[in-house]
């Protein structure tokens, strides 16, 4: 599992970049203990993700209910690791046709799995919500963990 670092980074920019600039001047030991700090924060919390993202597969698999063997299914399985798709990379790995691949994500636009990235029905590209919005509250989750550690400092 990769620990996302910069998550906790985007979550405490101010703090970061004023950081930044002491280390610029030569203050290393409190950029690098921000850093050691934000790398524990961000493990914790990516355990957190990695653990909600393993659940939704079976989760959307009891929202579709896809018929075993379909490319549904089979697009089901990848979409936490492959978030983003267009009609090829759902063909290609669930072999697919590109008829029925666009059937495919229509069905999974429909149950909310999958939401339109684009706005050309010939280009068209699609991403797993639930993933993407993930990334989001892994942020929100580090920023209030960040917030939460600052308040028992002052106390």
């Amino acid at each position: 599992m990769a620990v996302p670092i910069a998550s906790a980074i985007v979550a405490d920019r101010e703090e970061y970049f004023g950081l930044v600039d002491h280390y610029r001047t030569g203050d290393a030991e409190a950029f690098c203990t921000y850093l050691a700090e934000a790398t524990t924060r961000s493990a914790v919390e990516a355990e957190v993700s990695a653990q909600r993202l393993a659940e939704l597969p079976q989760r959307w698999h009891e929202e579709v209910r896809p018929r075993a063997g379909s490319a549904a299914a089979a697009l089901l399985r990848l979409l936490p690791s492959s978030p983003v798709v267009d009609a090829s990379d759902v063909a290609r790995p669930t072999g697919a046709s590109t008829a029925r691949a666009y059937a495919t994500t229509t069905r999974l636009v429909e149950a909310g799995v999958l939401r339109p990235i684009t706005a050309s029905r010939r280009d068209a590209a699609w991403a797993a919500g639930d993933v993407l919005d993930e990334a989001d509250l892994l942020v929100d989750r580090l920023r209030l963990r960040r917030m939460r550690e600052r308040s028992a400092s002052a106390r």
